[in-house]
């Protein structure tokens, strides 16, 4: 007679948690620099005050899907009074001429509370993003500080400014044609 055995096999998976990640970062909203009409949201509208509003815009990727939460705080500005700010997500590109297209995310604090600003947003990987921190008004602007978590990494990218690309692509012709290269 024939035995027949049966093996058992139990597979244990252990998953480690998630690690949340956060990253600091911090820029400026100049008050001659770029400018855009700040998007009507949420019934927030300032009419005129929010023509002309001062932004920085900072391109982004994360590594893992899931809920990234985006916090601002402005700084003391010399003449000793705070500015409202608002964040604004945007999914593949951010134009300033078309500031409601792709636009993912928006808070903006207003109304002089001058309180930290924060959004939650779901991101995938492997898609582009802009960050862009803005002035609630055209009166609004100065230094920030900021910080980001969510459950992959974050990596910020750089927006060259205006026409620097092609003053860089000119030095660079420049050099190599006094090399004779």
């Amino acid at each position: 007679m024939k035995s027949l055995a049966v093996a058992t096999f139990v597979v244990s998976l252990t998953l480690a948690p998630a690690v949340q990640a956060v990253v600091l970062f911090d820029g400026e909203v100049l008050p001659l620099g770029q400018t855009f009409d700040r998007p009507f949201v949420d019934g927030f509208d300032l009419g005129p005050s929010n023509q002309g509003v001062g932004f920085d815009a900072i391109p982004f990727e994360v590594s893992a899907s899931g809920t990234y939460t985006f916090t601002t705080e402005t700084f003391l500005l010399d003449d000793g009074v705070f500015w409202d700010g608002a964040i604004l997500i945007y999914a593949d590109v951010f134009d300033p001429e078309a500031p409601d297209s792709n636009l993912i995310a928006y808070e903006g604090v207003g109304g002089g509370t001058f309180d930290p600003t924060n959004v939650a947003v779901a991101l995938d990987p492997d898609r582009p993003y802009v960050f862009v921190q803005a002035g609630v008004t055209s009166f609004d602007f100065g230094p920030y500080n900021g910080t980001v978590d969510g459950i992959g990494q974050l990596n910020f990218g750089h927006i060259p400014e205006p026409g620097t690309g092609l003053i860089l692509t000119g030095v660079a012709c420049l050099a190599l044609c006094r090399r004779g290269g």
